[in-house]
């Protein structure tokens, strides 16, 4: 009856444009009393405006009036002294606290304040910049039309003047506008427009983000598995971009994605490693989220003391901080794990707290209190009022669609119809109740499934090693089996002959016959299996030596494609100096013949199929497109070279290695894909 608590969290873990202050909370304090400390002391007026614009922007989101007043003292001087790059800066940051404090037409007209000034000094990542807030600012007056207009013109600005950082951050901007207006298909396209830009600079901090995003819109269709993915790439590349923010809102994304599918034991793992985070920070609010989400899954798994006792947490520490944010939610979770332990009058208290507490906007919670009161109004027999509760659940259901609160709704009705002998109504009741368990049912059957993919993508092996392995197995099995046999006969023989003396000795020649048949074939199999896994290993170590040989062959012509580059690039340095030297030159066009020979190729290319037979005939077979560079590629990638490596062997820039590289994943439909292109091509 409580179940679907988690679902409520579900909607929180997309909000990413203030994300990204959580990370700075741990050190904004210090960087200020860094900033003050040095601030008296600083005697040119213009890095004094730059202190002063430092320290308000640390002060932007935890003291919009302390922010002001610094930004103000910074405007002051830069007028003083005619510092138009202090005055530009100095106003998008009053436009920046204006738009923190709500006060947003204000905002708007200091960033046309600032864009005078950006323009004055010809500074473009400041004039994307400011266009990127003004868009901002539009959107929080719902005009979104005027929104979407300046995003694009910043992307214009940021695209003519080959600014990659601006036009990446301005596509996901984009992306951002799109998701917010239900225009799924444009939001992807200018979010993996975003990523790519991203990898083409190396920012993997901001792919991550993108990712994210991304996984976001994925997960608001219902493709979980695929919102998975991204939210796993986007761990990756936050872990490896060291960076403290992306990589705390992937941890919640895949906990939340954990929950929502059922994989309970996951998400408490997520949510765990994200609050050991969280606990070096000072954002009390996220702190308290988590809390609630840790209890909400503790619910959804059934373990209702550890959901009791994390709702009790939350509430305690909501007190203690004096947070007003989701107190409904915090007595509603610990009610409902009250109630499951068999505490009925403690989780009733704790249902009506819930309820004063209630914010305008926590309909779901709302809507599942008042189902958790329904229920105990019932038992009760109070039909009264248990039906005004449902009552108030059906006016919910007029604005918001709220199937896993409605559906049970219906069945209370229908028990307080069937009480009252309105058996018309109690039908009806039980009707709609069905028709939403039916649509609830087929979208748990939809996340068992995805639930079964992932654990067996989780426990999968390589096919050609479970298969040496279930031979071997299967051939000490028939030993194991013939043993057991054998070991039954003796007994079964050794009780007949306590019971049956005139027929022992009759039976002791039938089992010693029997006996030394099932040893011979014992012995015949046991050497079998020996031979098989002696053979087996023989073959592996054949393999390997091949695999080695074909690896070296590689490498000594990757070494003398090096030592040609070199000579070459020597007699080419010499030639500048010599320009009219016929013999340097002569030896040049020499050298160039002598690299990437198609002798040396084929020599390469008998050896490699000597190992790995048919693996050019089976690749191209499946992706007609490849090119015979790209399949020579394919063929060092699948003995794990380096890039270095590569591009030595085929003669070419590491760089054209790369881009060769890229083109084949694209071919194979890999750029989405998580796997590395090495172990894709093993199964060639």
């Amino acid at each position: 009856m409580f179940g679907s608590a988690l679902k409520y969290w579900v909607h929180l873990i997309f909000c990413f444009n203030f994300l990204g202050i959580v990370h700075l909370a741990k050190t904004q304090s210090a960087t200020i009393d860094s900033i003050k400390s040095v601030l008296d002391t600083v005697q040119v007026p213009r890095l004094h405006v730059n202190a002063l614009h430092d320290i308000s922007s640390q002060y932007t989101f935890r003291d919009a009036d302390t922010a002001e007043y610094y930004v103000d003292k910074a405007l002051a001087l830069a007028k003083e002294i005619s510092y138009d790059k202090g005055l530009a800066i100095s106003y998008r940051q009053k436009g920046v606290v204006g738009l923190v404090t709500g006060n947003l037409k204000e905002a708007l007209l200091w960033m046309d304040s600032s864009m005078i000034y950006r323009l004055k000094i010809k500074d473009i990542q400041g004039q994307v910049l400011v266009l990127n807030n003004k868009a901002l600012i539009y959107q929080h007056l719902n005009d979104y039309d005027k929104s979407k207009e300046v995003l694009f013109e910043a992307l214009d600005i940021a695209k003519q003047n080959n600014v990659k950082n601006r036009e990446a951050e301005i596509s996901n901007n984009i992306g951002l506008y799109y998701s917010k207006n239900n225009q799924l298909d444009s939001a992807i396209h200018y979010h993996e427009l975003a990523i790519a830009i991203n990898d083409e600079i190396g920012n993997l901090s901001e792919m991550a983000l993108v990712e994210s995003n991304i996984g976001a819109i994925l997960f608001k269709e219902g493709q979980y598995q695929n919102a998975l993915l991204r939210f796993q790439q986007a761990y990756e590349w936050a872990v490896v971009s060291k960076s403290v923010r992306t990589e705390m809102i992937s941890s919640e994304n895949l906990a939340v994605i954990y929950g929502t599918i059922g994989l309970y034991d996951r998400a408490i793992h997520w949510y765990n490693k994200l609050k050991g985070a969280l606990d070096q920070t000072k954002n009390e609010k996220s702190k308290l989220s988590l809390q609630l989400n840790l209890a909400a899954v503790y619910l959804e798994k059934k373990e209702y003391e550890k959901a009791y006792q994390e709702a009790l947490k939350a509430i305690e520490y909501r007190k203690a901080s004096e947070l007003q944010y989701l107190m409904a939610k915090s007595y509603q979770i610990a009610g409902a794990a009250a109630y499951e332990l068999g505490r009925e009058k403690e989780a009733f208290q704790l249902f009506n707290i819930g309820l004063d507490a209630l914010s305008e906007e926590e309909l779901q919670t709302e809507g599942m209190i008042n189902n958790s009161l329904a229920q105990i109004h019932i038992q009760n027999h109070a039909y009264a009022k248990a039906t005004s509760f449902l009552m108030r659940n059906l006016e919910i259901e007029k604005k918001i669609s709220l199937p896993d609160v409605i559906s049970p709704t219906y069945k209370y009705l229908s028990t307080i119809a069937n009480e009252n002998r309105d058996f018309k109504k109690a039908y009806e009741y039980r009707l709609k109740h069905e028709s939403l368990k039916d649509s609830l049912l087929n979208l748990e059957i939809s996340n068992a499934v995805i639930r079964s993919a992932i654990e067996f993508e989780t426990e999968r092996k390589e096919f050609e090693l479970q298969l040496s392995n279930e031979r071997a197995a299967l051939s000490e099995a028939k030993v194991q089996t013939l043993k057991a046999e054998r070991k039954t006969i003796v007994y079964t023989f050794g009780v007949l002959g306590l019971l049956i003396v005139v027929i022992v000795a009759w039976f002791y020649h039938m089992a010693r016959n029997k006996r030394l048949a099932l040893a011979s074939e014992t012995k015949r199999l046991s050497l079998l299996s020996e031979n098989e896994k002696l053979k087996n290993q023989k073959l592996r170590g054949e393999l390997e030596l091949k695999h080695k040989e074909v690896v070296g062959l590689a490498l000594q012509l990757a070494q003398k494609n090096e030592g040609i580059l070199e000579l070459r690039d020597r007699l080419n340095e010499q030639l500048k100096e010599q320009p009219n030297a016929t013999i340097i030159r002569q030896a040049v066009q020499s050298l160039d013949g002598k690299i990437n020979l198609e002798k040396d190729w084929i020599v390469f290319k008998a050896s490699f199929e000597g190992v790995y037979e048919s693996f050019f005939d089976r690749l191209k077979a499946d992706y007609e497109s490849l090119t015979t560079r790209e399949l020579q590629l394919c063929a060092l990638l699948r003995l794990n070279l380096s890039i270095k490596e590569m591009s030595n062997v085929l003669g070419i820039s590491q760089e054209g290695a790369k881009k060769a590289r890229y083109r084949i994943r694209k071919k194979l439909g890999l750029t989405d894909s998580a796997d590395s292109l090495s172990s894709f091509l093993i199964k060639y």
